[in-house]
């Protein structure tokens, strides 16, 4: 039970550690590992980008940071297009 909450604790997936556990095959217990070790650079570089937007976000001086410049800036670099300055809004 503690190597399940461990790996569950380092990001494991059920799945993973499923096999981890009951695999009869070295092997296979290692090739799970080699899995993950080769995906974690791409998961690490999504959490730090997140961890970027969530302190710019909380830092932010304004009322709301969504109409932030900065923030907005962070958002459009991020993704590539250009946010919206305004959601027009129609008057009857």
């Amino acid at each position: 039970m503690a190597a399940i909450l461990r790996a569950k604790e380092a990001g494991s997936g059920l799945e993973d550690i499923r096999v981890m556990i009951t695999a009869d095959d070295p092997f296979e217990r290692r090739k799970v590992l080699q899995e993950q070790r080769t995906a974690l650079p791409q998961v690490i570089t999504a959490a730090q980008a997140q961890l970027e937007l969530i302190q710019c976000a909380l830092d932010c001086g304004h009322d709301d940071f969504a109409t932030c410049p900065h923030f907005r800036q962070l958002v459009e670099d991020r993704v590539g297009v250009r946010a919206p300055r305004h959601i027009p809004v129609h008057e009857t």
